[in-house]
């Protein structure tokens, strides 16, 4: 007990309003050792002894943190490349990942404010930098969904809450920290399951992947659509993805049907077979030169695939358009400010023309992008 009292036993106060200090600022009691308590409307810390960041001693303690945090360490999204065609598997650092990342980086602080209107919870969230003096805000919309099953309107309203808080702080925490480092934080999250996934069997890796999701109402077909791979070809690098969606499910971030859509009748005709089916299927199927009136029915079908594309491609190229016209809109902004302004006047705007949560992710991701890289230019213009 004696010794925590002598730790501190420096300790000096400052409060707005109260009397100016001998030393012009707190950065210089720090500099002699002395401890510091500031106390601020949205945040209070102390700081025993000003000492500079050790960027190995953090990397060390991370990568460890990763090691154990696995696949709880980063979510995966799937989302449709427009470029190929195909989906594909967006990845980022999870909340658990990011708090992770905070607490080793230390000296900071996530301070956060929050608006709430009849549809939406608008979170304003920003990371402090102590050490440095650098602040960045980020604003984020996180929209009311309906209740969903038997859950009580309140309880439900609060798991909203605490999903769009998780988010903000998220993405202000990330938007703070060096770059590199959250992502060696992914990669080394990534490196471990799929570590782990050696050492069990991929067999088995994919057999507890399907079971979990089965357990959620996912069939089998509706993974695969995801993947784009039937389960026999699914690879590591597959089931650490898929590990990551269940991780969010897991933790009630989203629902497996957000993730797994129901397939249209359409996109199960032309799913793509499992070779081991094929291989059986044409074992049994009769000569060629029997094959007659299957071969006649056979030519009709590439016209009726045609037909169905034709009818789908007005709304792949319409929302193509859409999203184009809001990546130009974003590229208008030339502050950091303007892009929050826009994201806050528009958020609506985007969720009402895109319907599919991919496509609104594409948007909102742009728009972070945009606005780190602003804000960085300011930074550096200021320094300057």
């Amino acid at each position: 007990m004696n010794g925590q009292d002598n730790k501190f036993e420096n300790v000096e106060i400052f409060s707005p309003g109260s009397a100016a200090p001998e030393v012009n600022s707190p950065v210089d009691l720090m500099a002699q050792g002395k401890a510091i308590s500031r106390v601020q409307t949205q945040y209070h810390t102390a700081v025993a002894v000003q000492r500079p960041r050790n960027l190995d001693l953090i990397i060390k303690a991370l990568d460890k943190e990763a090691q154990y945090g696995g696949e709880s360490f980063f979510y995966s999204w799937p989302v449709m490349d427009k470029r190929t065609g195909k989906k594909t598997i967006v990845e980022g650092c999870s909340i658990g990942a990011s708090m992770a990342i905070a607490r080793e980086f230390g000296n900071c602080a996530i301070p956060i404010d929050v608006q709430e209107t009849s549809d939406s919870f608008i979170f304003t969230s920003s990371f402090v930098d102590i050490e440095k003096g650098f602040t960045i805000s980020r604003v984020y919309r996180h929209k009311k969904k309906p209740v969903v099953g038997r859950y009580d309107s309140d309880r439900w309203e609060d798991m909203e809450f605490q999903k769009g808080q998780s988010k903000a702080i998220r993405n202000v925490v990330l938007a703070g920290v060096p770059k590199w480092l959250s992502e060696r934080m992914l990669r080394k999250a990534r490196e471990a399951v799929i570590a782990g996934i050696g050492k069990e069997g991929l067999d088995v890796a994919r057999d507890k992947v399907v079971k979990f999701l089965a357990g959620k109402g996912v069939s089998l077909d509706r993974i695969e659509a995801v993947v784009d791979k039937v389960l026999s070809e699914w690879t590591a690098d597959d089931v650490a993805s898929l590990r990551g969606i269940c991780s969010q499910v897991h933790d009630g971030q989203a629902s497996a049907d957000s993730f797994f859509p129901e397939i249209k009748q359409e996109e199960k005709k032309e799913e793509k077979p499992d070779p081991k089916r094929t291989e059986k299927k044409q074992a049994a199927q009769p000569p060629k030169g029997r094959q007659i009136t299957t071969t006649e029915e056979k030519k009709n079908e590439p016209a009726k695939k045609m037909d169905t594309a034709q009818r789908d491609a007005p709304e792949a190229t319409d929302k193509d358009k859409a999203i184009r016209s809001f990546f130009e809109e974003i590229d208008y902004c030339n502050t950091s400010q303007g892009v929050d302004e826009w994201r806050a006047k528009h958020h609506g705007r985007v969720e009402k023309t895109l319907h599919d949560d991919n496509d609104q992710m594409q948007v909102f991701a742009y728009a972070d992008d945009r606005y780190a890289m602003l804000t960085e230019q300011e930074g550096s213009r200021k320094k300057s």
